[in-house]
């Protein structure tokens, strides 16, 4: 079994391996670690969704000065910042039929955009 990862090991390249065994066993060794390390960071993600959603509610009724609270290593900034939604196909559908009166105009803008968006076609490995 290969060991773990370091930090500083994240630029070096493997190990060399002779074998399609061992570059397979490699791969899914790095795959199960990806794997652990996705499921732990989602699950942080989670906590710390919980305790900002907390924060800012408490915020509301007790507004901080200046909008930032100073903590050890720097300072926590509350700040509101616009999200987009996805562009998607039934975004622009709907735009288009509130705004294009011609159904054949719509379906060729679609068509035009659809047809014409950029696609890159990588090769990978899936693991199933």
């Amino acid at each position: 079994m290969n060991p773990p990862i370091k930090d500083d090991d994240a630029h070096n390249p493997p190990p060399k391996m002779s074998t399609p065994e061992e570059w397979i066993r490699a791969y899914v060794h790095a795959d199960n670690q990806v794997q652990a390390h996705t499921a732990e960071l989602q699950r942080l993600r989670a906590e710390r969704k919980q305790w900002a959603d907390r924060i800012l509610e408490w915020h509301r009724h007790h507004p901080f000065p200046e909008n930032r609270v100073v903590i050890s290593d720097g300072s926590l900034h509350l700040v509101r910042r616009k999200r987009y939604g996805h562009l998607s196909f039934d975004y622009l559908k709907n735009v288009f039929h509130k705004h294009i009166k011609s159904e054949e105009q719509r379906a060729q803008l679609l068509s035009l955009i659809r047809d014409n968006r950029p696609v890159d076609i990588d090769d990978e490995i899936v693991r199933r």
